[in-house]
């Protein structure tokens, strides 16, 4: 016979009572032999691998390739139904499993095929295996291309041809399934237009150098953004990586589509960011079909542009209609002698034994479908729902940045205001409802499988469309307008404006919560000015707006709850890419400090929303504030996570030209270029925080918009005469004496005693517990 391979493990015999150990994962070997000896090693309570690795440790990501595959016969046909099902003639071996108990009508077995190649795509394998498996009504747990099949030493031999194969046929169209699956994933994760991925081709063509030796890093750099660009971008990667070092000679297997496959993908963007690197001057250079006809200044919303001869249509492709998934039974003349597999085996369900109901037990509420049965297309529960949900919600999404459940047309989706009450969309059947929890569970998990970020696909194509502005490093400055007065705009340690430092770290932030959700970044910017400046809209400009009314920036939402809803319901936050608290001196009161510094500073919020459990929410946005007063601080310590910057001005008002404001028509025009800048700074160097040192520097500035107190002058002044006394050599006060150095009476102690402390802690005086006299005290320690 026909040398095989596949793999075995040396110290596993039958199925382990024990249960699964660590080592069972390790010490795996390829094994080249006949089919009798796989069989003898199987009857033998050997366990399997019906495939060989490329490593000793067993995991699908070390598939190496097959010649067999393998279907596990959990609760499918019986043994019997098996024998003359179509697919027995191209079946070589199968035999029973130690849980086979045909006298309790639990058949389990296992079928072994061989192919009629050898298969070296792990998707192809994969595919393979589902379409078996599914024929059968094998367990779809076990379509694993590495999976681990244990022997029986017990095992019964069901049926023995080991000259017989599965048809060709049954590899083509395993290779489409894959494809197709390929396919679905690229456009459900990604969604490119056509001319980012030929601009995608030509970088790799025409920009982007082969690498050398030593230049792995930007090797797997380049392939991890090609891969988003899945099978389009495949060949023209394939032959980039070729021409290099890490592409050729021993290095060939780079250039596989295993390798290939095996990255996530990061981004276009980042490809054209490489491009950059290479030639900053290749958008130039592009042939004019590939510049497309959209200027820079179009505006986009949810992959959606509304001028410029750019729509969604060109960005997103045709909106898919709904189609009704059609299921292959034995009468609906799919079946053909070539093509055995698409005969689908319907399975029995589970012997359940119906209980016994008292009369007045018995529930006047309408029936519901058992949960674990399948009808005769052999179809779940939740499959007849997912179908269903399908033709009521075609292309069902979650929006990552709102949290909506979406579905229709992208450029004008609709959304799902309240889930719970889904089950009513779905048809009855026979006068019986579907469970309304179900219903739910299988709506979320299908909305949160296809989610997408608007914001990440703007962000792709602003990167791939236009150029970065000439003035990101200096946004507040050119755009804003801020005070001359270094006190009012200090300069940071390396000389530049706090202002412009402000905006370019508030952009990067934005890029960087949109690529990795519950990054941190613990501050928000203040825009401090008159009224009518532009603060507000500021914010709103710097997004695009909706193309179905110009006038609204869904992307921007203005948060009206106070402090005590938000500490409650953090996830009411996930509502847009920029979050403003507008009139943010409301926010800024005593009794809030806390849960104000929590507010800014988390990365990851804890909340339950509306019929849902409680879970976490990376946080995908950043918060920014407006306020008309400049002394809105209250907290002695926190005042690091606010950023304050006063508002100038840098145009005249066309309503009152005596009033200068934001330069707001610049910004709407020069949009998408900032965008790019702030894209390609975040892949340059994505610092978007603020280091204790540059803290430091800037503390006096942020402190100066704290509320002027009178008492605070007095308890200085006091403070520069007086003293408790010195521990360990350095001087202390206590409140007592500090109240009686004060005059104030007693009674009047309590009243004031936050505003003492905050002054104290201003001053920078530190409280400690001391022993002093043998007794232990409270002290303020001065200043060194």
């Amino acid at each position: 016979m026909e040398k095989l391979s596949f793999s075995i493990h040396p110290e596993i015999h039958n199925k382990p009572r024990s249960g699964w150990k660590p080592s069972f994962a390790e010490r795996w070997k390829l094994e080249s032999s006949d089919l009798e000896s796989l069989r003898d090693h199987i009857l033998n309570g050997g366990a399997f691998v019906a495939a060989a690795m490329t490593s000793h440790r067993r995991s699908s990501a070390a598939f190496d390739y097959a010649n067999l595959a393998c279907v596990d016969i959990d609760n499918g046909l019986k043994i019997d139904d098996f024998l003359k099902h179509p697919l027995a003639r191209s079946a070589t071996f199968a035999y029973t499993t130690a849980s086979h108990n045909a006298a309790e009508n639990k058949h389990r077995y296992r079928v072994i095929f061989q192919l009629p190649q050898k298969v070296t795509d792990g998707d192809i394998y994969k595919a393979i295996l589902t379409i078996l498996s599914k024929a059968l009504g094998g367990d779809q747990a076990c379509t694993d291309a590495c999976r681990l099949f244990y022997g029986n030493s017990e095992g019964e031999t069901i049926l023995w041809q080991p000259s017989t194969f599965l048809p060709v046929d049954l590899i083509s169209e395993a290779e489409k399934e894959a494809e197709k699956r390929r396919t679905r994933y690229d456009h459900e994760t990604k969604d490119y237009d056509q001319i980012t991925i030929d601009q995608a081709i030509y970088c790799l063509e025409q920009v982007i150098e082969p690498t050398s030796e030593g230049d792995y890093q930007r090797f797997t750099k380049v392939t991890a953004a090609a891969r988003a660009g899945g099978s389009s971008i495949y060949t023209a990667w394939c032959d980039w990586a070729s021409q290099g070092h890490h592409g050729s000679g021993s290095n060939s297997r780079r250039c596989t589509e295993k390798f290939f496959y095996g990255f996530n993908g990061s981004s276009l963007a980042t490809l054209f960011y490489c491009a950059n690197e290479c030639d900053s001057e290749w958008r130039k250079k592009l042939p004019s079909e590939l510049k497309g006809s959209g200027d820079f200044g179009t505006d986009f919303i949810g992959q959606r542009f509304s001028v410029s001869g750019y729509d969604h249509s060109d960005f997103g492709g045709e909106d898919e209609e709904a189609e009704e998934e059609v299921i292959a039974t034995p009468t609906q003349g799919l079946f053909s002698e070539n093509r055995p597999w698409n005969i689908i085996a319907p399975t029995p369900p589970p012997v359940t034994t119906p209980p016994t109901h008292h009369a007045e037990e018995i529930s006047d509420e309408p029936a519901v479908h058992a949960r674990n049965t399948q009808n005769r297309d052999g179809l779940s529960e939740i499959e007849i729902i997912e179908r269903h949900l399908r033709l009521a919600y075609p292309d069902l999404r979650r929006n990552a940045m709102s949290l909506d459940m979406e579905y229709g047309s992208k450029a004008n989706p609709s959304i799902i205001r309240d889930v719970s009450t889904t089950y009513v969309k779905i048809p009855t059947r026979e006068g019986r409802a579907f469970p309304k929890t179900l219903v739910y569970d299988v709506t979320t998990v299908m909305a949160d499988r296809n989610e997408y970020n608007p914001c990440k696909a703007y962000l792709e194509f602003v990167a791939s469309r236009s150029t970065p502005c000439n003035y990101f490093d200096t946004l507040a400055s050119t755009l804003i307008g801020t005070p001359e007065d270094i006190a009012q705009n200090p300069r940071m340690p390396d000389g530049k404006l706090l202002a412009d430092v402000i905006m370019k770290r508030f952009m990067i932030g934005a890029v960087a919560r949109v690529l990795q959700p519950g990054v941190r970044h613990d501050w928000m910017p203040i825009f401090i000015g008159g009224q009518n400046c532009g603060k507000s809209t500021f914010f709103q400009y710097l997004t695009p707006p909706d193309p179905a009314d110009p006038g609204n920036y869904p992307w921007v939402s203005t948060i009206q709850q106070g402090i005590e809803y938000l500490k409650d319901r953090p996830h009411a936050l996930h509502s847009g890419w920029i979050v403003v608290l507008d009139e943010a001196e409301r926010y800024f009161k005593r009794k809030h400090v806390e849960e104000l510094k929590n507010l800014v500073s988390v990365s990851v919020d804890r909340s339950a929303r509306k019929y849902e459990n409680e879970k976490n929410y990376p946080r995908s946005f950043v918060l920014a504030g407006a306020t008309n007063g400049m002394d809105f601080l209250v907290d002695p310590t926190g005042n690091r996570r606010f950023m304050p910057i006063i508002v100038s001005g840098k145009v005249a008002s066309k309503d009152n030209p005596k009033l200068k404001i934001i330069d707001l028509d610049r910004l709407k025009a020069d949009r998408n270029s900032i965008w790019a800048a702030a894209y390609q700074a975040y892949l340059d160097e994505p610092i978007h925080n603020f280091s204790s040192y540059e803290l430091s520097h800037i503390a006096d500035y942020i402190d100066s918009f704290t509320k002027d107190s009178p008492l605070e002058t007095r308890i200085a002044e006091t403070l520069t005469r007086n003293m408790s006394g010195y521990y360990k050599t350095q001087g202390y006060i206590t409140l007592s004496d500090l109240y009686s150095w004060l005059e104030i009476a007693v009674d009047k102690q309590a009243q004031i005693g936050m505003q003492v402390t905050d002054a104290l802690k201003r001053l920078n005086y530190k409280q400690c517990r001391a022993t002093i006299d043998g007794k232990t005290r409270r002290i303020w320690l001065r200043p060194n």
